[in-house]
């Protein structure tokens, strides 16, 4: 037994130390919020917003121990901000795909898709505005094929009769020239409340749906704090048509609902729940991360 402990220990010895441990930081490029990143076999390729300035894009290429190789920069004169999606840098055949949200006042924004070749030249590029006048703001995108994908998002709306701004779920699915094929959106149950439906994340499953995923929130007005709660929509992919849109409420709110097909007919989840809140704030004062297992009725199966 003395024996097969020290062969046991030599092996695990020698395994651990072949490990490799990095821990490189690369301050010219890549510091804004919300960055891209894809990890291919000799590295990794980051996209995000520059810290130098918040109209620039930087894109850097790195080998696999994080040291920068190359970088390439992009301004857009055009913008004062933009926020970048983080869930939306995408490499399908020899092409790049990436989509930010370019803000040119305080909730008016527009979405920005590209195409880019192997070696980052912008080949094509759309500025998409509006939908039933209403401004998306781009979270994640994915592609359903080689030359559709689909994006998720929220829509800004301001309800002038009632002094109130609402968010609605914005779900669309593009061909590789940009060309919208269809279009949706979806608005709370909460109609005299500020805030909504904010979609962050998608799956494409292998049943010929979408499963969109995000938070809700609305304000309440009594409290002064938001009451959270996560979302899931299932969308026919070819004609968009919804099969469900439920919202899973824990005792005190959950939010940031993702999930993985497992390709048996259920999907694995992880949510974000909020325990507790500080008085009088929207910060969470305690969390704790929840796991289960959805079907594709939107049923959940364990949790």
């Amino acid at each position: 037994m003395k024996h097969f402990l020290a062969i046991l220990f030599s092996f695990f010895g020698t395994f651990l130390c072949a490990q490799s441990y990095f821990n490189n930081i690369e301050r010219q490029t890549q510091g804004g919020p919300d960055a891209s990143i894809m990890v291919t076999d000799t590295g990794y390729i980051v996209l995000g917003q520059s810290t130098l300035d918040l109209r620039q894009t930087d894109i850097g290429f790195f080998d696999l121990k994080g040291q920068l190789l190359k970088a390439y920069s992009y301004l857009d004169t055009n913008i004062s901000d933009f926020n970048n999606c983080g869930k939306c840098f995408q490499k399908i055949g020899n092409h790049f795909y990436a989509a930010k949200t370019n803000f040119y006042s305080s909730d008016s924004t527009t979405v920005l898709f590209w195409q880019l070749n192997d070696t980052l030249g912008v080949v094509k590029e759309l500025t998409y505005s509006e939908f039933e006048s209403f401004i998306p703001n781009v979270r994640s995108m994915s592609f359903d094929t080689d030359s559709t994908f689909i994006a998720t998002g929220y829509l800004y709306r301001e309800e002038t009769s009632s002094n109130r701004f609402k968010y609605d779920l914005w779900v669309a699915r593009f061909d590789t020239a940009f060309n919208v094929l269809w279009e949706r959106r979806f608005e709370d149950n909460f109609p005299g409340l500020n805030n909504g439906y904010r979609g962050t994340d998608l799956v494409i499953d292998a049943y010929g749906s979408v499963l969109v995923t995000g938070e809700g929130r609305v304000l309440d007005n009594g409290s002064q704090t938001f009451l959270y709660y996560a979302l899931a929509a299932r969308l026919n992919r070819q004609s968009g048509n919804l099969h469900w849109l439920k919202e899973f409420r824990g005792p005190e709110g959950s939010y940031f609902l993702h999930a993985l097909d497992e390709g048996n007919g259920t999907y694995r989840f992880a949510e974000t729940q909020m325990l507790s809140l500080f008085p009088n704030t929207t910060r969470a004062d305690s969390t704790q991360i929840r796991f289960g297992l959805l079907d594709t009725a939107g049923t959940i199966v364990w949790d």
